[in-house]
């Protein structure tokens, strides 16, 4: 079973609403999406499309905190949504594999300074308000100390890494 959280909107699990064969198209989706993921992380450089750059990220989901973590994201606040929009994130989708429990991320940034874009989103007292309900329903791989809606910025092997 997949599930896409996009926009804030989740959308059904395939098997109540398709059936199984959307399970394959789903699955299919999903191991082309990771594996476009670790295509960009083993080429340590970004594809940069007609439309901006593409980024992508992976974080663990807890098993229990599922149906809390997409409950949240059905009514994602609009001032984050328009924080991420002010800092040229476009297209910004998740997707969760249940089986596993692991998220994927991805959105198509359009601006000229991505440090700068988001650092803006990080320093916004709302997104980081939002992201002390987030931050408890995951389990980044790589982090030590506190989250960063409290400041941290992670393991030192890999520096505000939250999403790998």
């Amino acid at each position: 079973n997949c599930c896409l959280l996009h926009k804030g909107r989740a959308i059904h699990r395939a098997r109540q609403t398709m059936g199984r064969g959307a399970d394959f198209l789903l699955g299919a989706l999903v191991s082309a999406g990771f594996g476009w993921y670790l295509w960009l992380r083993a080429q340590k450089r970004l594809v940069r499309t007609l439309g901006g750059t593409y980024y992508a990220g992976m974080i663990k989901l807890k098993r229990e905190m599922i149906e809390q973590y997409m409950q949240l994201h059905d009514a994602t606040w609009e001032e984050v949504m328009g924080r991420m929009y002010e800092c040229n994130m476009r297209d910004f989708v998740v997707w969760l594999h249940e089986e596993t429990s692991t998220m994927f991320h991805q959105f198509v940034y359009v601006g000229k300074d991505f440090d700068s874009d988001m650092a803006r989103v990080a320093a916004d007292p709302v997104v980081r308000f939002w992201w002390t309900y987030c931050e408890p329903c995951q389990v980044p791989l790589h982090w030590t100390g506190p989250p960063p809606s409290q400041g941290g910025n992670g393991d030192p092997e890999h520096p505000g890494e939250w999403w790998s």
